[in-house]
């Protein structure tokens, strides 16, 4: 630091000058972490409004270069606070993007707007700016003053797109797209265009326009496959791809994930295969949220007996409610890593040492799914976000069960994951309230049949609506009754009309309503007699929602698994009699079932007491089938990379021996119940380490109660009996197995 720098500083204790320096000379060999350490003692120096600014910065520098985001947002919000310039909002908001800050990125906007903007490039950042924090109403009105000086400025233009679409002001988007095309600039905001059409209904001319970016820049072959996955999201849910191009772009979608640099495969696992086995969970919906219903109903019934261990990465930052509460109270291990960098992340994951990532997000806000490609555990889950694939590289399993996904394979033709079935069911959905059921359907009292759909518009395919049709030709005088929970404006809802007209809709026999929240929807239900199903994006959270008000929705055998979650959950409820088994045979399943005044006023007045002892609403047989099914994905693993069973683990630790030995007991049974014997692994294999620990067991039980007479008896029997059963086994064997060493157990606790 020369002379001049020194005066500047003059006010400053010395100490802090001199600690600064020791900080700078770190930078110059790249040691940010002592770098860090000086800054900070000077730091908390007496310093002067200069240095504080000095070292503010520094510190958020060498943040950034370690990817610490959590302590660099901390830094740059106090120096916001002290000096707001470009720079320092720059880097804050792009912190604030990293981490989908989306409460922070709304707070900042009122500070961006304070920016002092003096020439042409700082006007350009302060658009940026403000369209990153969705100050909409600023970023159009500084955006098409722009424009009168530069209309051909096609950032901004697609900038202005974007903000009408986001604002969902769609009606001036369409006007805004008809001005820029008239100057010749169509094909350089394809896909922003495509996404007018989106909102607006018109999704196969959507796809066109995704279809003509991605041939306009096919050269492009990373950018293009990172398209493919808008193309396979918006397709899922309105089908507007065929099969066989589905599994074209399904491919395109999984080879831009590719990981670009080596793959973590170093797991050191413990293999026993009766141990607690450790599962992650990545979500960003650990609060209030459809899909935070979900998530609830199997913490709720998670326990420390269960035999998984529960760790939760909660990736969204500076947010908790009631629902965050609970999964942190039932969670084993629960982090708040929503203000981390990816680097911070993943150093967390790694260092817990899972057997098992849950990714609870899929393709939705927040995701995490392009990390997960690097491996951060031996067995990578997808499940519950979104009930398609998540077409990333290196997530082995998507979660479903045998209805969901049969054993035939078709529904895996459209993923990119192997299934791993749950049994019974794949979600529980215990978050249903004692909203008050009309005991009869709406038919013995307005004298015709009330078919309900309300599900988001953005399911409604040409397929879905031609297929109402037939529902409503098929049952005369019926009519459709679709629950919209917004009101979007004329434009929208005109645009709603033409789509169902267009693709046969008959409209004199459709009502369109509008309420709001949770309890506008369950009046709905009692306005309908049954529900029908969209198509290839089926209804999630509507479908228990309706059936847990005593109305069937009327699933379908659909070849796509999103097609079929109606058809999974009225199975599991026993009720899968009243779905069709396929596309050609659902008008016909729904006038017969809609027609049987007495069964749908049996089930409005009785279904719904029954339901709780059903697996979709009951937690506690929910929280047993997905232990099973981790179970069942770890055995595969532990099978596959068997390493010598290890006695030393229990070495003074007798609780750990009798929790595994009461479990092995029960996950052998549970093996033997089913067909495949866990999936490719042998009982024969369990069974040889099953014997092993109980060996253990019985060495220790020697140990304790070697001058008990009755105690010795007890356990030379038990050892006959471990003894007696080698290959050949069956259920009956094992029950005695089982009993005999459980009367151990209970001598030995």
């Amino acid at each position: 630091m020369d002379i001049l720098t020194r005066k500047y500083y003059e006010k400053d204790d010395p100490k802090a000058i001199d600690y600064l320096l020791r900080g700078r000379q770190d930078l110059v060999i790249r040691d940010y972490q002592s770098a860090m350490r000086n800054f900070k003692k000077s730091f908390k120096s007496r310093i002067s409004r200069p240095l504080t600014v000095l070292l503010l910065r520094q510190m958020a520098n060498c943040m950034d270069v370690l990817e610490f985001y959590d302590q660099q947002q901390e830094f740059l919000e106090d120096l916001c606070e002290i000096e707001l310039n470009m720079e320092n909002v720059q880097d804050l908001m792009r912190i604030y993007i990293a981490t989908n800050n989306e409460v922070k990125r709304a707070e900042f906007a009122k500070k961006i707007r304070k920016l002092s903007v003096e020439n042409d490039d700082e006007k350009l950042q302060a658009i940026t700016l403000l369209s990153q924090a969705k100050d909409y109403d600023e970023v159009i009105a500084r955006s098409l003053e722009w424009l009168e000086k530069q209309p051909r400025d096609v950032n901004i233009a697609k900038n202005v797109i974007n903000t009408y679409t986001e604002q969902g002001k769609i009606e001036e988007a369409s006007e805004f797209v008809g001005k820029i095309s008239e100057l010749g600039l169509e094909s350089e905001l394809y896909l922003e265009i495509a996404n007018v059409f989106q909102e607006s209904f018109d999704f196969e001319r959507s796809l066109e326009y995704k279809l003509k970016h991605t041939e306009l820049h096919k050269e492009n072959y990373f950018g293009v496959n990172r398209i493919a996955h808008t193309i396979m999201t918006d397709a899922s849910y309105n089908g507007t791809l065929d099969f066989d191009d589905y599994v074209y772009w399904k491919e395109r979608a999984i080879e831009g994930t590719m990981p670009q640099s080596p793959i973590n495969m170093d797991f050191n696992i413990n293999t026993n295969y009766f141990r607690k086995i450790r599962v992650g969970f990545v979500s960003y919906d650990f609060r209030a949220h459809s899909v935070g219903k979900f998530i609830m109903s199997l913490f709720d019934a998670i326990s420390p007996n269960t035999g998984i261990e529960t760790y939760c990465y909660y990736t969204y930052p500076d947010f908790e409610d009631d629902y965050t509460a609970v999964v942190k109270a039932r969670a084993d291990v629960f982090k708040y890593v929503g203000r981390y960098s990816d680097k911070q992340l993943r150093k967390e994951l790694l260092g817990d040492d899972l057997d098992i990532l849950v990714d609870l997000n899929g393709q939705t806000v927040g995701t995490k799914l392009g990390l997960l490609s690097e491996r951060f555990a031996p067995m990578q889950v997808t499940w519950m976000g979104f009930p398609f694939s998540s077409f990333y590289y290196n997530i082995d399993y998507i979660i479903g069960d045998y209805f969901f996904d049969p054993v035939d394979g078709e529904t895996e033709r459209y993923c990119t994951e192997k299934v791993l079935r749950m049994d019974p069911c794949y979600m529980c959905f215990a978050m249903g309230t004692d909203f008050y059921i009309s005991p009869d359907p709406p038919q013995t009292w307005n004298g015709y049949i009330t078919f309900g759909m309300m599900n988001n518009p953005k399911k409604y395919s040409k397929e879905a609506i031609a297929l109402w049709q037939k529902c409503l030709d098929a049952t005369p005088g019926s009519r459709l009754l679709i629950q919209l929970s917004s009101n979007k404006g004329p434009f929208i809802e005109n645009k709603f009309r033409e789509r169902l007209e267009k693709y046969g809709l008959d409209m004199d026999r459709v009502d369109i309503g509008v309420d709001y929240g949770p309890t506008g929807y369950y009046r709905t239900y009692n306005k309908c007699d049954v529900m029908l199903d969209s198509f290839p994006f089926g209804g999630g959270t509507t479908t228990p929602e309706s059936i847990w008000m005593g109305v069937p929705v009327i699933g379908c055998q659909y070849p796509m698994r999103h097609g079929r979650m109606a058809y999974s959950f009225m199975s599991n409820i026993g009720l899968g009699h009243l779905c069709a088994d396929s596309v050609e045979a659902y008008p016909e399943k729904v006038r017969e079932v809609s027609q049987n005044v007495a069964l749908l006023k049996d089930l409005r007045q009785n279904l719904r007491e029954t339901l709780k002892e059903k697996p979709l609403y009951n937690t506690m047989v929910f929280r047993d089938a997905f232990e099973n099914a981790m179970r069942d994905a770890f055995l595969t693993y532990a099978f596959e990379n068997k390493k010598p069973f290890d006695p030393e683990i229990y070495k003074g630790d007798d609780n750990k021996l009798l929790r595994d030995c009461i479990r092995s007991a029960d996950i052998i049974m549970y093996e033997m119940t089913r067909e495949q014997g866990g999936e490719g692994v042998p009982l024969t294999e369990l069974f040889k380490e099953y014997k092993a620990i109980h060996a253990l067991l019985l060495e220790r039980f020697l140990n304790i109660y070697q001058d008990d007479i009755d105690a010795l008896a007890l356990a030379e029997k038990v050892a006959q009996i471990l003894e007696m059963f080698n290959d050949s086994l069956d259920l009956t064997s094992i029950g005695v197995i089982v009993k005999s060493v459980k009367t151990l157990i209970v001598k030995f606790a």
